[in-house]
């Protein structure tokens, strides 16, 4: 299935796409990095992240690929935890506190 060239706007305007999943590997990150593919395809800019990853950095590492290694890993992925578990609980094993104020940074 293909979509259809998106129309540009008179004026560039900032637009934000959040991608959720209820689970682990119900295809977030494949529908991200197909969904960029597309858009630089379109010659629209645009930046894919995933702010926090527990365990493998499998998602992000696909993610700076699908950019092109043009996105330092570290942007795409600020908050990477060693142990595979939620997140918080990780930050909280490692000494560090994830905030709201820092995620949105």
């Amino acid at each position: 299935m293909s979509l259809p060239k998106p129309r540009r706007a008179a004026s560039p305007t900032l637009r934000q796409v959040f991608v959720t999943g209820t689970d682990t590997d119900v295809g977030k990150t494949v529908f991200t990095a197909a969904f960029l593919a597309w858009l630089q395809r379109h010659e629209i800019p645009s930046i894919g992240f995933k702010p926090l990853a527990s365990g493998s950095r499998e998602d992000a590492e696909r993610l700076y690929e699908a950019q092109q290694r043009q996105v330092p890993i570290d942007i795409i992925n600020p908050w990477h935890f060693a142990e595979p578990i939620a997140p918080l609980l990780a930050a909280r094993q490692e000494g560090r506190r994830v905030t709201l104020e820092a995620l949105a940074g």
